[in-house]
C-alpha cells in the first residue's frame, strides 16, 4: 500500500499533501495570485477537481488551473486534464514534482525526476494560424506536446511556461551529454526538448525579439520562489511567514534613483558557505574574503526579514543564497547598484 500524503496547513488552507502547500508557497514567494481547489467540473465520465486556478502575476491577470503529481502523470490523469482544459476553455498545466530546476534519473516512456519539476501544457483553445479549431483530440495533443517549465521575461515580469530545451553534446559512442538551458542566445537556433514520454526530439527556436528581451527560466524572482517553497518546514509551523515590525518602514527609507547610502542603521549582509551561516556587521567593519558579500550598505530590517525567511534552509551553494536574496529585493522592488540598495518601479 502506497504511502498516504500528509495533510498540511499554510495560509489559512488545509492542503491534502506538503507537495501542493510547497507550491502554494512558490505561489506567494513569486506574487502569484492563486485559489486552491476553487470548483468541481464534471466530465463525461467523472467529475474532476483542479488543486489550484492561477489568477494574477503581480498586477497581470492569469487564468490558469494547476494540478500537482509527484512524477509523471498516468494516461487516465492525462485524458481527464485534457478534457476538462477543453470544456472549460481553460489553460491548464500538470505540474510533475517539486519547487526547482529539474534533473533527471532517467529518461523514455517511464522518466524519472531525481530532483525538481517539470510542467505538462494543456492549452484551453487550439489554433491553426489565426483560427481557432473546433475540435482537437487528445491523441494529436500528446503527440505533439513538449515538457516545460515556468518562466518570466528577463526582467521579471512577465509569467508564462518556456519548454525545457536541451543542448546536447556527444561524449563517446552510445553516450551523450545533455544539459538544459535557462535562456536562448540568438533569434534562430536549433535545439532539443522532451516530448511528454521521455524522449529527445529536435525544436527549431524562432523568436521575433533580441536576445536581450526573451525569455528566462532562472531569473532571480523564480529561483527566490523555488528556494523558499523549498525550505518550508511545516512540523513547528515556522513557514506562515511573519512580517517582522518595522520592515516596511526600512523599505520606505530607501531612495528612488539613488543607492542608500544612510550611515545610521546601515548594515553589510554576508554569507560563510564554510559554516553556513549569514554575517550581519556594521557596513565599515571588515570580514574575512572567504564571506560572499551580498549587499554592502542596507538597513538592518530589511536584512533580519531575509534572515527570519531564508536563514533556517542553511544551503551550501552560494549562489543559491545570492539567487535568493536578490529574488528578495525584486519581490520587494528594490535592485542592487554597485552592492547597495535602491528603489525601481517594475512594468508589469
Amino acid at each position: 500500500m502506497p504511502p498516504q500524503a500528509i495533510t498540511t496547513y499554510y495560509n489559512g488552507c488545509r492542503f491534502r499533501s506538503r507537495l501542493e502547500a510547497r507550491w502554494a508557497i512558490f505561489f506567494d514567494a513569486a506574487n502569484i495570485g492563486w485559489e486552491y481547489e476553487p470548483e468541481g467540473y464534471q466530465l463525461t465520465n467523472n467529475n474532476y477537481l483542479a488543486d489550484f486556478k492561477l489568477t494574477s502575476f503581480g498586477r497581470l491577470k492569469v487564468d490558469v488551473f494547476v494540478e500537482v503529481k509527484p512524477e509523471k502523470p498516468d494516461t487516465e490523469t492525462l485524458r481527464k486534464c485534457f478534457e476538462l482544459a477543453i470544456i472549460t476553455h481553460t489553460d491548464l498545466i500538470i505540474i510533475c514534482g517539486s519547487p526547482g530546476h529539474p534533473e533527471f534519473k532517467k529518461l523514455e516512456e517511464d522518466w524519472l525526476l531525481a530532483k525538481g519539476y517539470v510542467l505538462i501544457s494543456i492549452p484551453g483553445k487550439m489554433f491553426k494560424g489565426d483560427k481557432e479549431l473546433a475540435t482537437w483530440d487528445f491523441e494529436h495533443w500528446n503527440a505533439t506536446n513538449r515538457l516545460s517549465l515556468f518562466q518570466t521575461d528577463v526582467n521579471g515580469n512577465f509569467f508564462d511556461i518556456w519548454p525545457l530545451y536541451f543542448l546536447l553534446e556527444p561524449v563517446k559512442e552510445n553516450l551523450i551529454h545533455f544539459k538544459t538551458i535557462s535562456k536562448v542566445k540568438d533569434t534562430i537556433f536549433e535545439l532539443h526538448s522532451l516530448n511528454i514520454n521521455g524522449y529527445f526530439i529536435i525544436s527549431h527556436y524562432v523568436s521575433p525579439q533580441s536576445p536581450s528581451t526573451g525569455r528566462i527560466t532562472d531569473h532571480p524572482r523564480l529561483m527566490y520562489a523555488y528556494q523558499i517553497a523549498r525550505s518550508a518546514r511545516f512540523e513547528h509551523d515556522e513557514f506562515n511567514i511573519r512580517i517582522l515590525q518595522g520592515f516596511y518602514d526600512a523599505l520606505d527609507t530607501l531612495p528612488f534613483d539613488k543607492p542608500y547610502v544612510v550611515d545610521i542603521d546601515s548594515w553589510a549582509l554576508y554569507y560563510d558557505a564554510n559554516k553556513r551561516s549569514f554575517i550581519a556587521r556594521v557596513t565599515k567593519e571588515i570580514v574575512s574574503d572567504s564571506n560572499v558579500l551580498l549587499v554592502k550598505a542596507c538597513p538592518k530590517l530589511i536584512i533580519k526579514q531575509f534572515i527570519a525567511v531564508f536563514g533556517k534552509q542553511r544551503p551550501t551553494d552560494p549562489v543559491e543564497v545570492i539567487e535568493a536574496w536578490e529574488g528578495f529585493l525584486f519581490r520587494y522592488s528594490v535592485r542592487l547598484q554597485d552592492g547597495r540598495l535602491i528603489r525601481t518601479f517594475f512594468d508589469q
